[in-house]
């Protein structure tokens, strides 16, 4: 037997050995193909028969493929697809793993099926431009290294970008198996911002970067967050002003309230590193969780719990509203505004109230908005000088072109939300409702008006008393907290 090379457009095969062979277009498997050496595979491929491989099965592509196994497994895989696109090798149904696979280019995609590595099954190789973009499992108890990432158009600050994040995530489960999906996205994200009922200590911050989605059956002994590339430093988000801020950094996991996973990462560099959990992060029976990048800082309490930062426009002035529920040691408030989110420029200095444990209401009006400047951020600075700055809102009160004005949340009925926004143009928002533990219980996209918009979500069946709403759209992100009776 010999190697030989196959040029059709679609190759049939019942029964067929060979030493080595290479399909430069569709391969269909419909009996029994049998190889001594590699089997390289440029176009698709779809097994309905019996694959007999004794060497490599090397997806070696210059433009998208598609795999459909049918329910077999494989032995020895190399994926070597050479296209620029976010999804290079896609597969048609569960892909199973018993051997050992190399990423070496090309980004797989399951899209909504899994690629899964049974027990001893391995791979090697993994960077930005070749990982499983989807649902990845594993089955047994070892620890592993989970090839995950995801690519993603996004605006991280610096306009629409084509990001392709290859994110490992390392885990050692007690028992069952795993299974993991990575998202470089906020969306479906529980609120991370600080609220006194948001974190707990010594947690001060949760990325909105990016998470994995885990599925467990029992309890993770630990877990390590991997990040690659991550150059410029903002990509990862461990960053300020180009610093990085690794000490502080720990492994974060959402249960009705981010916890602490510990971990250090000090020893680490941010362009290329890890922090493992020092603690064990608890699974119930088929449950789901968050897990994340945190910061903390167990020394310096938040000065202030800030329970809303506001800007609205009034002819051609900012209206800038915000509430505080208590404060310790509040100096005064900083608002600024920028054209690009990176550069601000300091607006006004507000006195804060130093120490105080009932909501105080603060207000300050801009006039004549400059063009372009839409982007305003509050930072609050303490007696000691240690300042936070908050979430960044956006408002073009220069033009009043399509920004929302004010959004109200509140329950009727017991079940019901209603949600009023109000905008002065016509808009799209997506609304996503979703409990403690982070099951979804609602999401639809909805059409604004300009004026005012009243929307009913019925019915919405929750096993807690606490729920939240979050309502996104073109240049604003809002999240309530609501409390039901049971």
């Amino acid at each position: 037997m010999k190697k030989f090379t196959i040029c059709f457009a679609i190759i049939a095969i019942t029964f067929f050995a060979v030493h080595s062979a290479a399909i430069s277009q569709t391969l269909v498997i419909s009996g029994i193909l049998r190889t001594d050496g590699n089997l390289i595979c440029m176009g698709d491929f779809v097994n309905n028969g019996t694959l007999e491989c004794n060497g490599k099965l090397i997806f070696k592509g210059h433009t998208p493929q598609t795999i459909k196994s049918n329910g077999k497994s494989f032995s020895a895989v190399i994926f070597d697809n050479s296209g620029n696109e976010n999804e290079n090798i896609i597969l048609a149904d569960d892909f199973v793993l018993a051997g050992i696979a190399e990423f070496r280019y090309g980004i797989v995609s399951p899209r909504e099926n899994k690629f899964i590595f049974l027990e001893s099954s391995t791979y090697t190789g993994g960077n930005s431009n070749s990982f499983v973009d989807g649902t990845v499992e594993k089955m047994g108890t070892e620890e592993f290294r989970f090839p995950t990432g995801n690519a993603q158009l996004r605006d991280i600050g610096v306009g629409i970008q084509n990001y392709k994040i290859y994110a490992p995530i390392t885990i050692r489960p007690t028992v069952g198996n795993v299974s993991v999906r990575y998202y470089f996205s906020d969306e479906e994200l529980p609120v991370w911002w600080y609220h006194n009922w948001s974190h707990e200590p010594p947690l001060t911050h949760t990325t909105n970067r990016e998470y994995w989605l885990v599925n467990a059956a029992s309890d993770l002994s630990s877990v390590r967050l991997h990040w690659e590339d991550n150059d410029p430093c903002t990509i990862h988000d461990f960053c300020s002003e180009d610093v990085p801020l690794l000490d502080a950094l720990t492994v974060t996991y959402w249960d009705g309230i981010w916890k602490n996973a510990g971990g250090s990462a000090s020893d680490q560099c941010h362009l290329c590193g890890s922090i493992c959990s020092t603690e064990p992060i608890p699974f119930g029976t088929k449950s789901q969780k968050f897990i994340t990048f945190g910061a903390k800082d167990s020394e310096v309490p938040l000065p202030i719990e800030l329970l809303e930062f506001d800007v609205k426009c009034e002819n051609n002035a900012a209206i800038i509203n915000w509430s505080s529920a208590s404060e310790q040691n509040n100096d005064y408030y900083i608002i600024e505004n920028s054209a690009d989110m990176k550069s601000f420029k300091e607006l006004a200095r507000i006195n804060g109230a130093g120490y105080s444990n009932t909501k105080l209401d603060y207000e300050h009006i801009l006039e004549n908005v400059l063009k372009d400047f839409n982007y305003y951020r509050l930072t609050q600075v303490d007696y000691d000088g240690k300042y936070e700055s908050f979430d960044i809102k956006y408002a073009d009160c220069f033009n009043e072109n399509n920004y929302i004005t004010q959004i109200n949340n509140y329950t009727e009925n017991n079940n019901n939300i209603i949600s009023e926004i109000y905008t002065t143009n016509n808009a799209d928002c997506n609304i996503l409702v979703y409990d403690i533990n982070g099951v979804i219980l609602h999401k639809s996209s909805k059409h604004l008006q300009k004026g005012k918009n009243i929307f009913i979500l019925e019915d919405i069946s929750r096993n807690t008393e606490i729920l939240f709403i979050r309502i996104t759209g073109k240049d604003f992100d809002h999240t309530d907290k609501l409390l039901l009776n049971k």
